[in-house]
């Protein structure tokens, strides 16, 4: 082979290094965004739920003080959630949601509205 056919290799391959590279990171970067979307969703079912329980005015004094600990955790998750966080940070915080949904469900009253 003579040297110009070997530089255009590495340069092919370089540019296709590079390509695989890009649809990996951008892959696993679309699906940060995708589960940082799943999580605004998901908090933002759960704020409209208390505000409607709010709302009605039946609401206890132990739910009012869960339902208070529970949005000031959802405020440190929307900080979270603000910050260039990676997928990681994501998982946790769709967890959180997910515990805090789980914690609220003793106190649960949308369905008897």
């Amino acid at each position: 082979m003579n040297r110009l056919r070997i530089t255009q290799l590495k340069k092919n391959a370089l540019v296709l290094i590079s390509i695989v590279a890009l649809l990996i990171f951008t892959g696993s970067a679309m699906a940060g965004d995708s589960m940082m979307q799943q999580n605004c969703k998901n908090l933002s079912d759960l704020t409209g739920k208390w505000s409607n329980q709010l709302a009605s005015g039946k609401i206890t004094p132990e739910a009012q003080a869960k339902l208070a600990e529970l949005l000031a955790e959802t405020s440190q998750i929307l900080q979270e959630m603000s910050e260039n966080s990676g997928e990681q940070m994501h998982m946790q915080n769709s967890m959180k949601i997910e515990k805090m949904t789980e914690e609220w469900n003793p106190f649960d009253t949308s369905g008897k509205m």
